[in-house]
C-alpha cells in the first residue's frame, strides 16, 4: 500500500482558545490582495486628486462665466443712449444745451453772507514757476558760479 505523504497544513497559532491554523492557499490569496492593493492605491490616490481638481476648476469656470454674464448686461446697457447720458449727467455733470446747472450745496456749509465781489477774493496766489530744465540750467550757472544765487529773504 501507498503511504500517503501528508500534506503542509500552513501556518499554526496555539492560544489559550484553541489552536488555529490557515493553509499556505489563505496566506497567498492574502498576499496578492496586499500586492493588489499597493498597485492599485497610488493610482487611485491620483485620480480622486483629479477629480477634486476638475470640481474645484468646474467651480471656477462657473464664477467666470457669471461674471461674463455680469459684464455683457453692463456692456449691453452702455449701448442704450439713454444710459450714457445719464451717467454723464450723473458722474461728469453735464447738461444738455439750453438746460441751466444748479449746484446744490451743503446747507450746513452755507453761511448766509453775500457772495464777494472780487471772484478771485479768497483763492491763493499761485507761485509762478518756470519749467523745470529752466531750473536745472540755472542751477548749474549758480554752481559754475556764472551767475549770482537769488536771495532766500525774497
Amino acid at each position: 500500500m501507498r503511504r500517503r505523504r501528508d500534506k503542509a497544513t500552513g501556518l499554526k497559532f496555539t492560544t489559550k482558545r484553541g489552536t488555529y491554523s490557515i493553509s499556505w492557499r489563505a496566506i497567498m490569496l492574502l498576499v496578492t490582495l496586499a500586492f493588489s492593493l499597493a498597485i492599485v492605491a497610488s493610482p487611485l490616490q491620483h485620480y480622486l486628486q483629479q477629480r477634486e481638481q476638475a470640481r474645484a476648476l468646474q467651480a471656477e469656470v462657473a464664477e467666470l462665466q457669471a461674471d461674463i454674464a455680469k459684464y455683457e448686461r453692463e456692456k449691453a446697457r452702455w449701448q442704450n443712449p439713454d444710459f450714457v447720458a445719464s451717467q454723464a449727467r450723473d458722474r461728469l455733470g453735464w447738461v444738455l444745451p439750453g438746460e441751466t446747472p444748479y449746484v446744490v450745496v451743503d446747507p450746513h456749509t452755507v453761511t448766509g453772507e453775500k457772495p464777494p465781489d472780487d471772484p478771485r477774493r479768497g483763492v491763493p496766489e499761485r507761485e509762478i514757476r518756470q519749467p523745470w530744465y529752466l531750473t536745472i540750467a540755472d542751477s548749474v550757472e549758480i554752481a559754475a558760479g556764472l551767475k549770482e544765487a537769488p536771495d532766500a529773504g525774497n
